[in-house]
């Protein structure tokens, strides 16, 4: 029997466990910012040379990606598995400990997608002012390419996890 409140109930725990690996695999990049932003900071203070200052900002990016990683198919795996959201990390962790570049390059496409086409109108209207055309009409097609492409990036994602499962599945199998 499902009545209204079962299923309220169920999407309220499944939302509660979302969130939990949402907190759970944003802290460490949280602690990453905070430092990274300190030690920005820090070359600011000592006032070295602009093609430092202009560099720090791309490789604490990168850096901070970097510590993101390996919790990136935690998302995935809680809402595709059904399962909570500490066991969502384990699992998110151990698939991505045997491909963590692969893991890298994926989530960083999909990723990079998704900003290019954020990005699409400033570069249009930074690179071909002369156009002529009103900014919001470039605006708007940006946000129909995000809305048509950005579930595709996500689903990309999602056939990786089930491709590093398969993959998982594999080699316990050729290692009992």
């Amino acid at each position: 029997e499902s009545s209204v409140s079962s299923i309220a109930w169920n999407m309220l725990k499944k939302m509660l466990s979302f969130y939990g690996v949402l907190i759970s695999m944003l802290l460490i990049p949280a602690l990453v910012v905070g430092l990274l932003l300190g030690v920005y900071l820090l070359l600011l203070k000592y006032q070295l040379p602009d093609v430092w200052l202009c560099f720090y900002p791309i490789l604490a990016c990168l850096l901070l990606y970097l510590s993101f990683v390996h919790n990136l198919m935690a998302p995935f795996i809680n809402l595709s598995d059904n399962v909570g959201a500490n066991q969502a990390i384990e699992q998110g962790q151990q698939l991505v400990k045997r491909h963590y570049g692969l893991t890298l390059l994926y989530g960083l496409y999909a990723v990079l997608i998704v900003v290019f086409i954020l990005m699409l109108p400033f570069l249009i209207g930074y690179y071909w002012p002369h156009l002529g055309i009103a900014s919001w009409i470039w605006d708007a097609c940006s946000a129909i390419l995000l809305v048509v492409v950005s579930p595709w990036s996500f689903a990309f994602l999602l056939t990786f996890k089930f491709q590093l499962q398969s993959l998982a599945k594999a080699s316990q199998k050729s290692n009992p």
